[in-house]
């Protein structure tokens, strides 16, 4: 066989090889698909064949306003505010807003049924309830709460301020997929950061502190909120605030607490990833922002030893488009390949719960695997022996501190 031949066939079988392996890749993507698309129909057909109404009642009218949920994909369930409802048969749950309620407003003991399922739900970091709001948890342990909704992942319905689907949907609308370009065109300004809470606990006072000595560090900023003495940020209107923050390279989504587990706020979300913007994040510990957030998608400040050491990494990604760019690569990732897709939150998974489903961390649901609901008609029962050792106690130490505080232009916390 002459040696032109060898040559060939040896490039032959090497893309025969390379060609079998994206015959493989692009199966197996569809098959993955395809699974979800199948869970998805037999969901939809046992949610319709059920027709019973379930009632949700929202026992604090003040925290929830006008929620609405799509029956054809959560169940029947319609929410109220009227308290007198909590006797009606078809009420299966009751939700409270540890913000807002207190021991007197509470329904009597005595007078509950096994059969409705009582809901503590909080928005605030754990500092906030408790050193703040004097929250500490010991009489709502007596009500046995079967359930939790909160932003924390071990929650019994997760109800996070925002979600990696909800920004891909955002940057979908704005046209950034495949388009970095655009995303580049928008930049005018390097970075900024709005504030208005400056020291209503030990984690905000150390994000004003960590503010300011980028400030006066020479960082090229914007510093908007009361706590600048700036309002020139547009208020009140959604759009208008959005237009401005996109103009930035990056947002400081520095929260008012410190290592408090999960506590990921929509100044992550909302202020940045839904907008093209690089988060900078402050508060939460790395390892919790990564597992929500996508690959590579943000700056975590304690990645560095120094105020300065941040300042010279951000402006050098802002004199390098290439490698600034590498924080939207998660752009490229297609929708089912993002953290927690199709995982449904908060009040429909509440809803499909109430009507028999049971459901499994990424929310798929199979027949064959339906043997039991997961609350019976019996469930007067609580998942965590305590709510306070649930909620505080199970928070590392750091995230309750009164005294925090920072030497210098260093960014760790003592």
């Amino acid at each position: 066989m002459s040696m032109k031949r060898i040559i060939l066939r040896k490039r032959w079988s090497k893309t025969s090889a390379i060609t079998s392996v994206f015959i493989v890749i692009f199966f197996l993507e569809l098959y993955k698909y395809a699974r979800q698309f199948n869970k998805k129909i037999i969901l939809f057909k046992e949610i319709d064949e059920d027709t019973e109404n379930k009632i949700i009642l929202l026992w604090n009218p003040r925290a929830w306003k006008n929620k609405v949920i799509d029956s054809t994909v959560c169940g029947r369930c319609k929410f109220t505010t009227d308290k007198t409802k909590i006797n009606s048969s078809n009420t299966a749950a009751v939700l409270f807003r540890s913000e807002q309620i207190t021991r007197e407003e509470m329904p009597p003991i005595n007078s509950r049924r096994k059969d409705q399922l009582y809901i503590w739900t909080a928005g605030e970091s754990a500092p906030s309830l408790f050193h703040l709001r004097k929250i500490w948890l010991f009489w709502e342990d007596k009500y046995v709460f079967n359930m939790t909704m909160t932003y924390r992942r071990d929650s019994s319905l997760y109800h996070p301020y925002g979600t990696v689907t909800e920004a891909y949907s955002s940057i979908q609308r704005r046209g950034f997929v495949d388009n970095p370009g655009k995303i580049l065109a928008m930049k005018t300004k390097l970075a900024v950061a709005v504030v208005s809470n400056c020291n209503s606990t030990s984690g905000a006072k150390v994000r004003m502190q960590l503010l300011k000595n980028l400030k006066h560090a020479g960082l090229q900023a914007d510093y908007y909120g009361s706590c600048f003495g700036n309002q020139t940020v547009p208020k009140g209107n959604r759009e208008d605030f959005e237009n401005v923050l996109s103009k930035y390279k990056f947002y400081f989504a520095f929260e008012n607490s410190y290592h408090c587990k999960d506590y990921v706020t929509e100044k992550f979300y909302r202020n940045a990833l839904y907008l093209g913007v690089v988060p900078v994040v402050w508060g939460t510990l790395k390892e919790d922002y990564e597992s929500v957030a996508p690959p590579r998608s943000f700056i975590h400040v304690e990645d560095y030893s120094t105020i300065n050491h941040l300042i010279k990494y951000l402006n050098y990604l802002n004199t390098n488009d290439t490698a600034y760019l590498e924080y939207f690569r998660w752009h490229t990732l297609k929708e089912y390949d993002q953290k927690q897709f199709d995982r449904d939150y908060t009040y429909c998974v509440l809803c499909k719960i109430l009507h028999g489903k049971n459901l499994t961390d990424d929310s798929t649901i199979l027949s064959s695997k339906v043997t039991k609901t997961l609350f019976t008609k019996n469930a007067y029962s609580s998942p965590f022996p305590s709510l306070r050792s649930w909620f505080y106690n199970g928070n590392i130490r750091d995230c309750l501190r009164t005294q925090l505080r920072i030497l210098g232009n260093n960014t760790k916390i003592y």
